[in-house]
């Protein structure tokens, strides 16, 4: 009977182990992954730097920003504009996502930007053409 046990608490060690080692690969890859939900990581990151130029280059040839007191359709080069008077004003201190989803082909972030001169709750939709996201609607709007 001893024998018996101690060759189930190896078999028991190793499964243990096995399960660690696998579970460690899965975390990894999940950090090193280039993106949240489909959505690209570097546009969350260039939200919270304020990187318009990094930003814009996820940006559909034109976009819909809705930004406090600007509201229309705006080619990328104007949207990138007047992103960076935002950026400019409003420097980024922090951005949480605090929500997201969508479709196989469209996706969405919901967040709160923090920045020295308010909060601000920021939403935005990708699409993904050609394996490749592309904002359509930016929006930024004082949070309350």
């Amino acid at each position: 009977m001893r024998k018996f046990n101690d060759q189930y608490e190896h078999q028991m060690n190793r499964i243990k182990y096995i399960l660690l080692f696998f579970s460690i690969i899965a975390g990894s890859l999940f950090v090193n992954s280039k993106t949240v939900g489909d959505i690209p990581v570097n546009i969350f990151k260039s939200i919270e730097a304020g990187d318009v130029e990094s930003l814009s280059n996820y940006f559909s040839e034109s976009i819909e920003l809705i930004l406090v007191d600007k509201e229309g359709i705006y080619s990328k080069t104007q949207a990138k504009q007047i992103l960076k008077q935002f950026f400019n004003t409003n420097r980024p201190k922090k951005f949480n996502v605090l929500h997201q989803g969508g479709s196989e082909n469209a996706k969405y972030a919901i967040g709160t930007l923090i920045t020295t001169r308010g909060k601000y709750r920021l939403h935005f939709l990708v699409k993904i053409k050609n394996n490749k996201a592309l904002i359509h609607q930016l929006r930024i709007q004082e949070e309350e």
